[in-house]
């Protein structure tokens, strides 16, 4: 017969080695997390030489910066270390035993691991990669005299003393394009429509017309650009010209857009706004209006959008800003004042159009899905003439005057406001990219 004390004892031990239980089994699941973190590839039963991350730097960084991970077991092969960011493939363009290099490729902005690949296993650094973006505007600005091209890279300005205006930049690894125009002389009254790789010019009309390039797309190695060459509608193709109007009537080709092998161009011809697809022209409206534009294109999955305006009908007296997609008309405001639709850019299943809009003066503004929202209060007269969205943030390019009545050159990020000119001279941004 047991006493009570032998029974306590009894209890007790059974306590201990089940508290020594969930200790040794605590152990033995971190001891199998840290070896999953870090795992080998094979079962050849040698020493593991899986890879480790001890180090990153820049530990921030843009698109397009070399970046550096330090570690251990990489291969000195560089195809054969894999490198991930989010989940993102990056390219390794050099490797030692112990260190990677790579280009930060364009992201949304926020902390991402890091993770490194190789035959032997992988490994994800502790150490969270920060990426932040880099933004770029162009435009003009005026010395005094006249106006010169800008590009403003995180607001730090930079001048494309050969062109009068930029209208549209795009920006590819470490190759930055504009388009626009250079004005040929004090004493002439012609444009030449150029544009730019990392500010090398490249002429595309001779000087004999008013031209101009409105818009640019880069392919591969293929650089699209549309605009027009005195009274015709054109694009370019590596410099290459192919005319959509025959100069009859007043037209221009203001953005260009690719669908799989299709080129898309937008623009109009006289009152009519149209789209061209492989050279095909659409009509967009019916030319009872007197005067109708689309002015810029994108494509999102296998739908196209256009963003422009139409005169209110025959008997009208206002614009209408609205957006056309897959050819189908969807107004954005009534035609009690005039309103002007320019940039257009889809996230998800939400349009994002810019624009502005006067009865009197005029107000920088957007639409997400045909609400309306004024980015500057109405006393000083501004435009929006650009929009560019990442991830969840929408930027918009354009300007609103200061107290003098000059135009300062401004974007708006999810509609907060920043300045990139100082108001002493005029300026003005045409188009916006964020990497």
């Amino acid at each position: 017969m047991k006493t009570r004390f032998e029974d306590f004892n009894i209890h007790n031990v059974k306590i201990k080695m089940e508290k020594r239980s969930i200790k040794e089994l605590i152990i033995v699941s971190l001891l199998v997390i840290a070896l999953f973190s870090c795992k080998k590839n094979d079962d050849s039963g040698e020493p593991a030489l899986t890879p480790t991350i001890t180090a990153i730097s820049p530990i921030t960084a843009a698109y397009n910066t070399l970046l550096t991970i330090t570690g251990t077991n990489f291969s000195t092969t560089p195809t054969e270390n894999k490198v991930t960011i989010n989940d993102i493939e990056v390219t390794v363009q050099s490797c030692t035993n112990t260190t990677l290099t790579i280009f930060v490729p364009s992201l949304t902005e926020g902390s991402f691991p890091i993770k490194v690949t190789t035959k032997n296993g992988n490994c994800s650094s502790n150490l969270s990669f920060t990426y932040q973006y880099t933004i770029y505007a162009a435009g003009y600005e005026s010395d005094g005299n006249k106006y010169v091209g800008k590009i403003w890279k995180n607001g730090i300005a930079t001048s494309i003393n050969d062109a009068s205006t930029i209208n549209a930049l795009t920006v590819l690894g470490s190759d930055i394009y504009v388009a626009g125009n250079e004005w040929k002389s004090p004493n002439s009254n012609s444009y030449i429509a150029k544009y730019w790789k990392n500010g090398v010019a490249v002429s595309l009309t001779n000087g004999n017309n008013i031209a101009e390039a409105l818009a640019l797309l880069v392919v591969e190695n293929d650089v699209y650009i549309a605009g027009y060459d005195g009274n015709v509608a054109t694009y370019w193709k590596n410099g290459v010209l192919t005319s959509l109007t025959n100069g009859y009537s007043y037209s221009k080709a203001t953005g260009i857009g690719k669908n799989g092998n299709d080129i898309y161009v937008t623009g109009y011809d006289g009152k009519v706004a149209k789209y061209w697809k492989n050279g095909v022209a659409a009509d967009l409206t019916d030319g009872t209006s007197p005067s109708a534009q689309a002015q810029s294109i994108t494509v999102s999955g296998n739908n196209i959008y256009i963003a422009g305006y139409e005169w209110d009908g025959p008997y009208g007296n206002s614009f209408i800003a609205k957006y056309w997609k897959n050819g189908v008309a969807i107004p954005l405001t009534d035609g009690n004042e005039d309103n002007y639709a320019y940039g257009v850019v889809v996230i998800g299943s939400d349009v994002y159009v810019a624009g502005d809009g006067s009865n009197g003066t005029s107000k920088a503004k957007y639409w997400k899905n045909g609400m309306e929202t004024s980015l500057t209060n109405g006393l000083n007269d501004a435009a929006a003439f650009c929009i560019a969205a990442i991830g969840t943030d929408v930027y918009i390019g354009g300007f609103e005057t200061n107290r003098n009545n000059i135009r300062v050159a401004k974007y708006w990020k999810n509609g907060v406001a920043t300045a990139v000119s100082d108001g002493k001279n005029e300026a003005v941004i045409r188009t916006i990219c964020i990497k």
